[in-house]
């Protein structure tokens, strides 16, 4: 069976206040080889992430993009993934 992982995202706005739980978010989520792992609209601030590939390469630098109306995208790399476990990027 193969090492997963999860990443733990924790989404804020410009003045560092968490994002309204009932705005639609576009996330993607993308390996260090530049594959997308998934893209997925979601709702919430606090959001996690699971069951991502592990493999002790540098395939476990990931990048996470999140798109919201009215919001500048954003984007976060690189996110050390920890095998078995979870990162929560800052």
């Amino acid at each position: 069976m193969a090492s997963t992982g999860s990443i733990n995202l924790h989404l804020v706005d410009g003045t560092r206040k968490p994002i309204p739980g009932d705005l639609k978010l576009l996330i993607r989520v993308i390996d260090g080889r530049q594959k997308t792992i998934a893209t997925k609209w979601l709702k919430g601030a606090d959001i996690p992430i699971t069951g991502l590939p592990y493999d002790n390469s540098p395939a476990d630098w990931y990048t996470i993009i999140v798109h919201a109306d009215g919001y500048e995208d954003g984007a976060l790399y690189p996110v050390r993934l920890q095998k078995d476990g979870s990162s929560t990027p800052t």
